[in-house]
């Protein structure tokens, strides 16, 4: 039996799919970050040491032209000053002191939830999460830096992905970069840069990481695009007993994936030793190696790497729609259409104006300069046409006039004709008045009022009426009338006619 479900559900996927592919063609602009410049520094502090990854993106050209790791000072915690020396040596190193400076920062230093709100907060999110930072976390506003994704949205409520990091203690590193004339313009967490290079190596969105070294891990399950979840530990040393506990640790990961319909795949992101390790311990599912399957034009299993500054410095020349930025709420930055760009699309836009503004000037006066040669030698010509039109004008005038006198006036001649064929018999008149539009008519008959009606029907009359009242005369046994009549006259000219022959006479 045909699954149409399936398949119905397939299809819709389908047309989603090349929809959105459709969009991004349509929509397709020049200041996409597609053709944006940039030389990004990335850096990572990790357990073991200070990572930095040194590219740069040239339009869609990405390269990467320096990796190294310093290690921290020995059985020391990081301090500012150290790091700011290890950084500023670096950017020496790269020749990279124009460069954007990218900070990810230890998954141990933050707190990642997941908050739900009504779906009505929607337009005022920033207020809202900021007004509720320190009832979701241990931190208020002024002492966080903090970014946060909606990963989900329902019809009453929505999810949000939150992020927070302690500010007094991210302000030290920063200050003393600072001190050295380096600016970190963004802030990211190791579990959410991982990801980026998760995605572009698998072509997945949904997968388990798991990031070991000798002294601690880090593991986290992607649904989605988004680290929805992580957690990060330390070991004593890598022997079956602690991977057990790494392990462990995975399970609740294994169960989201399977409770949100997902594959559950992991990706190991260690040494070759330490993945064989893992690997046997999670044979059951697909387990990938990342630190082999990464398609870059890098040295593979280089110690120098890390896969956390690497992930992010493709995150950011990229511009992934879903990173996080924890300098971001603070600082109220928005993304910037890139210079370059912008000057290119100012300049193209300046060219063509100046194109359509110039050329049709420059066209029109050689056109005019054409002309008033052509006219000037036509003058002679043209005196002697102007002379004759004026003669057949004023001929034309007049017997236009003429034509209208006999058009729009029906002849006097007609007028009593008409109206002699209309009287009833022993009718007769005493004065007849025929003015422009009027006649009026005076007299004696039998009935005056059979007159009416026949001057009503007849094809010159209309609104036939009397002028004074009737009255019969004893002596002549007969009525006495006035009527006035208008002609019908359905030729008269309309005042708007009229109005231009007055023009043309004016003229």
């Amino acid at each position: 039996m045909i699954d149409y479900k399936s398949k119905f559900n397939s299809i819709f996927l389908s047309l989603v799919k090349y929809g959105r592919l459709l969009w991004k063609y349509l929509s397709f602009s020049l200041a996409d970050n597609y053709f944006s410049i940039a030389k990004v520094v990335s850096i990572s502090i990790e357990d073991d040491g200070i990572y930095f990854i040194s590219g740069t993106k040239i339009f869609w050209k990405v390269s990467i032209d320096y990796f190294k790791k310093f290690p921290l000072e020995e059985n020391k915690e990081l301090t500012p000053e150290y790091f700011s020396t290890v950084v500023s040596k670096s950017v020496g190193e790269m020749e990279a002191a124009k460069a954007s400076f990218i900070l990810s920062i230890p998954r141990s230093w933050t707190i990642v939830q997941i908050a739900e709100f009504p779906v009505t907060v929607k337009d005022d999110l920033a207020n809202v999460i900021r007004y509720e930072l320190d009832r979701l976390t241990p931190l208020t506003p002024e002492n966080a830096y903090y970014d946060y994704k909606v990963i989900e949205e329902h019809q009453d409520k929505i999810k949000v992905l939150l992020s927070v990091a302690r500010a007094d203690r991210i302000n030290p590193f920063l200050e003393a970069l600072r001190g050295k004339n380096i600016k970190i313009e963004k802030i990211s967490i190791s579990a959410f840069v991982l990801k980026k290079l998760i995605k572009d190596t698998y072509k997945s969105k949904n997968s388990i990481f798991v990031s070991a070294k000798e002294k601690s891990y880090e593991c986290g399950a992607i649904i989605n695009d988004f680290t929805v979840v992580s957690i990060s530990g330390t070991v004593q040393s890598m022997d079956d007993s602690q991977i057990d506990k790494i392990i462990k640790a995975t399970h609740p990961l294994i169960d989201l994936m399977t409770k949100n319909g997902k594959q559950v795949k992991f990706v190991i992101n260690t040494d070759k030793n330490l993945y064989k390790l893992v690997f046997e311990k999670l044979s059951k599912f697909p387990v990938l190696n990342l630190n082999r399957d990464t398609k870059l034009n890098l040295p593979k299993s280089n110690k120098d790497i890390s896969s956390f500054a690497l992930g992010y410095f493709f995150e950011t020349v990229t511009a992934d729609q879903n990173e996080f930025n924890l300098l971001s709420v603070k600082n109220g930055k928005e993304k910037k259409m890139p210079f370059i760009v912008t000057a290119i699309l100012l300049t193209v836009i300046l060219l063509i104006g100046a194109f359509y503004l110039l050329s049709p000037i420059i066209a029109g006066q050689q056109s005019i300069e054409q002309i008033d040669e052509r006219i000037n030698s036509l003058k002679p010509e043209i005196k002697k046409i102007e002379a004759l039109k004026k003669e057949i004008e004023t001929i034309s005038s007049e017997i236009k006039a003429i034509n209208n006198f006999k058009k729009h006036n029906i002849p006097a001649i007609d007028i009593l004709k008409e109206i002699t064929k209309i009287l009833p018999a022993k009718t007769w008149l005493t004065r007849v008045r025929i003015s422009e539009n009027v006649v009026e008519i005076e007299g004696y008959a039998s009935s005056a009022t059979e007159i009416i009606s026949k001057l009503e029907n007849s094809r010159y009359f209309q609104k036939a009426e009397f002028m004074s009242p009737t009255f019969r005369d004893q002596r002549q046994n007969n009525e006495r009338f006035v009527i006035k009549t208008e002609l019908k006259n359905e030729n008269k000219p309309t005042r708007q006619e009229e109005t231009g022959k007055k023009n043309e006479k004016k003229k």
